[in-house]
């Protein structure tokens, strides 16, 4: 008896102890301040000091943290001091997580958050933490998730009236405001579902989606399966792919679909300004790798116009802009419902049209369009191909043909940036055209002439706007046709035949050759020689037009083999406004010009005194 008696009193005297220790320490860990230990543990963690105005623990399970004036320093060298700013944060963490090596937060409430995402030109990037300098393990507890498979399971998580900022050096900053996010699951196998409400570069926004479950975001040997729709104004984007990287946005591949009702208004969401009203509806195969985004397959309409094709977007290296490709088809392509009210003849003064391109554009881009007809108000091609090349200060279209009037016409060129604004240097060919149909085909009057028209023009200009470049220009064209036909009635008149005056020719006369040269230099376009032959009459025209004046000086006279006594052989002047131009007999220097040897000027290209040859049309 005495024997445990003596046991029962040490016994007892040992629970004292224990029970004064462990009273001690619950004393201690209430009252101990544990907002610099947080401090410098977290901070440690993210190697970025860290700063907490208030915690507040709740020991129970879940554990409970309450934190209020968040701060966590920017890297080295950022635009502002912090990259995280939170007024509040409660935390409501499954102790049972913290044994199992995955943190489990039951709650987690951000309020008023801020946070700067920035990227450097030498490519560094605030949110990436160093972590040491080696790989990021794989799974394990982790204050700020390195990889997928450190991310916690998220059972309640929610953010009131935050803003997200995304900075990159020598671009436009990216806002996203979030008036509400929420993101929830009922566990770690469970499907989660986000939503958010806010607004994108001050546009507003919502989003909704589903994703796999927390365990399966952690297991990096599959892909994360993501179903996102983003409705906003002016249309809406949804995918449903996979991801190999979340919480990097890497890796992501699966059907994308967009459908704006206004282009417009749905691209000034991305901070892109862009004048098209029409709608857009596109479905395709999404993919991004690294800097590279692609959309493969494409299908859809832009404004009522079918494709299909490709748009390949690259990331820009530090400093550059990013570089965009696309090649699209079209069955049917309508210009005029692209452009909306800037419908064709529209009054585009030539001071309003900037010859500089840009130098610092926000992308680059190369484009390849074709069009198995392409429409234009009442002007209508077949077999249209366009491949345009921008890059800062250059602007090259190495090639725009269309199939017009039985004939192919073909254009190249390119607008640089030089001093004093812009250098344009084009080219255009017109082979086989029937000239009569191409007159309608742009809009003329029934023409008096007929026959196959090939023709060769060159020009090149510098200035500030395209009323500059005509006062400082050179250039040259060179037309020809033959085995066609000339009203009868336009030979008369040439002629001054007096039987013109009071009745109309009838019928047409067989054209045996046309030839003419424009020889371009300093906004003035010198005629001559316009030579042209039917089997009576050969038709000798010279002249000057000043472009940028719109004036015309012209003279031209036809000679007939047969006698006719009716006919005066009188030349005729035309000269005024090109709209409205004033005809009448002819006298003077200019007139002068039409018996002197047809001057040879300098020929821009090689071809040109070929065509003349060919076309065999003598004085």
């Amino acid at each position: 008896m005495r024997l445990a008696k003596r046991i029962g009193l040490v016994l007892a005297a040992l629970l004292g102890v224990v029970l004064v220790a462990v009273g001690a320490a619950a004393l201690w860990v209430v009252n101990t301040d544990f907002r610099p230990l947080v401090e410098r543990e977290a901070g440690g963690a993210l190697e970025r000091e860290m700063t907490v105005g208030s915690l507040v623990i709740g020991w129970r399970n879940p554990l409970r943290f309450e934190l209020a004036d968040v701060r966590i320093a920017n890297m080295p060298g950022g635009s502002e001091p912090d990259m995280m700013r939170f007024a509040r944060v409660v935390a409501e963490i499954d102790l049972g997580s913290l044994l199992r090596g995955v943190m489990r937060f039951e709650r987690l409430t951000l309020e008023r958050p801020m946070i700067l995402l920035e990227r450097h030109e030498n490519g560094a990037r605030n949110w990436r933490f160093p972590g040491g300098g080696g790989p990021a393990p794989r799974g394990g507890l982790a204050v700020v998730p390195k990889n997928r498979t450190q991310f916690p399971t998220l059972i309640d998580f929610t953010v009131g009236e935050g803003l997200l900022i995304y900075r990159s050096e020598g671009r436009q900053d990216i806002r996203l405001d979030f008036r509400s996010m929420a993101v929830r699951s009922s566990g770690d196998d469970a499907p989660v579902s986000l939503t958010i409400d806010g607004a994108y570069n001050g546009k507003p926004v919502r989003m909704d989606g589903t994703t796999d479950s927390f365990a399966r975001m952690r297991d990096d040997s599959v892909p994360f399966g993501t179903e996102l729709r983003m409705t906003a104004e002016g249309g809406t984007l949804g995918f449903r792919g996979t991801m190999t990287e979340p919480t990097d946005f890497e890796g992501v591949r699966g059907p994308l679909h967009i459908e704006a009702g206004d282009l417009g208004r749905f691209m000034a969401l991305f901070g892109v300004d862009l004048a098209a009203t029409f709608p857009l509806q596109v479905d395709g195969a999404f993919d991004k790798q690294g800097a590279r985004w692609l959309l493969a397959g494409a299908r859809g309409q832009v404004a009522g116009n079918r494709f299909t094709g490709e748009v390949t977007l690259d990331e820009g290296a530090r400093g550059q802009p990013d570089a965009i490709v696309t090649a699209l088809a079209f069955p049917v392509l309508d210009v005029a419902a692209l452009l909306g009210e800037r419908k064709a003849g529209g009054d585009t003064k030539l001071d309003a049209v900037n010859l500089r391109p840009d130098e610092k554009p926000g992308a680059v881009v190369e484009a390849r369009l074709r069009a198995a007809r392409l429409l234009y108000g009442a002007i209508a091609v077949t077999d249209f191909l366009g491949e345009i090349r921008t890059r800062p200060g250059d602007i090259a279209v190495s090639r725009l043909a269309f199939g017009a009037a039985g004939g192919r016409v073909e254009t190249s060129g390119r607008l640089r940036a030089v001093a004093g604004g812009g250098q344009l240097n084009a080219r255009s060919r017109v082979s086989n055209a029937e000239i009569a149909e191409l007159v309608r085909l742009f809009g003329g009057e029934e023409a008096p002439i007929t026959g196959r028209l090939n023709a060769v023009s060159t020009i090149e200009l510098t200035g500030e706007t395209l009323a500059d470049g005509l006062k400082a220009s050179r250039g040259q064209t060179v037309l020809t046709l033959r085995d066609g036909q000339v009203a009868r009635d336009l030979m008369e008149k040439a002629s001054t035949d007096l039987r013109a005056l009071f009745r109309r020719g009838e019928g047409w006369v067989p054209l045996e050759c046309l030839v003419g040269v424009i020889d371009l230099r300093d906004g003035l376009a010198k005629i001559g020689p316009l030579r042209l032959r039917t089997p009576r009459t050969a038709l000798r025209a010279a002249g000057f037009v000043d472009l940028p004046s719109a004036q015309l000086d012209m003279v031209l006279r036809a000679d007939s083999d047969a006698a006719n006594a009716a006919a005066l052989k009188l030349p005729i002047k035309i000269a005024g406004p090109v709209a409205d131009p004033r005809i009448g007999p002819a006298f003077g220097t200019l007139v002068r010009r039409l018996d002197e040897p047809d001057p040879i000027p300098e020929w821009m290209v090689p071809e040109l005194p070929q065509l003349v040859a060919q076309a065999n049309c003598p004085r």
